[in-house]
């Protein structure tokens, strides 16, 4: 038996009070929650992001929904820094 991992999306969603933000729950896994800045850290299929970004778009306690840009960015100058490092410690 394989184990499928699914690729996943992170959102990050601004609500107006953050009593109404555990609710998100059940549109993904609920990561973080910011109690200052009023916004939630929310992973989704990523097979599922146009229809849940609809369906919590149209909760009245939410304000804005963003698409995380870390997918976005690029890993590699992380792994070269990393090599050189290991390289300098021989």
């Amino acid at each position: 038996m394989k184990l499928k991992i699914k690729d996943r999306v992170s959102l990050i969603v601004y609500v107006y009070s953050l009593r109404q933000a555990s609710n998100l729950k059940k549109y993904g896994d609920l990561k973080y929650v910011s109690k200052r800045m009023h916004y939630v850290i929310l992973y989704v299929d990523k097979s599922q992001l146009s229809p849940i970004k609809k369906r919590i778009s149209h909760l009245n306690f939410v304000k804005k929904i963003y698409d995380s840009s870390l997918s976005a960015l690029s890993k590699e100058l992380a792994d070269r820094t990393i090599k050189e490092s290991v390289k300098e410690g021989d």
